[in-house]
């Protein structure tokens, strides 16, 4: 399982194991989307992910934070990127 924390500049990343123990990865900071996209492709690959679990900004006064990140950021177009992954989205 693969976490996702979307960023503006930076996407936060860490890896779960089998039993559940989550651990941080080098996050994606490249100035590319599409690079930030890569990466995170290069890593599902490398460590057999097929679930990923996708952080829901909230901000402190729990408004949705980050609405054009979410916005530009579709289920969709992870779908299309990626081959078919179990998206399980969760509020911080």
């Amino acid at each position: 399982m693969l976490g996702i924390d979307w960023g503006e500049k930076r996407i936060g990343l860490a890896f779960a194991d089998s039993i559940g123990v989550a651990l941080p990865v080098d996050p994606a900071v490249s100035t590319s989307k599409r690079k930030r996209f890569m990466q995170i492709e290069n890593l599902i690959k490398e460590r057999s992910i097929n679930e990923l679990v996708v952080g829901y900004p909230l901000n402190m006064n729990g408004s949705v934070g980050l609405n054009i990140i979410i916005n530009s950021i579709s289920e969709d177009k992870i779908n299309s990127f990626f081959e078919n992954p179990k998206i399980l989205k969760t509020k911080f």
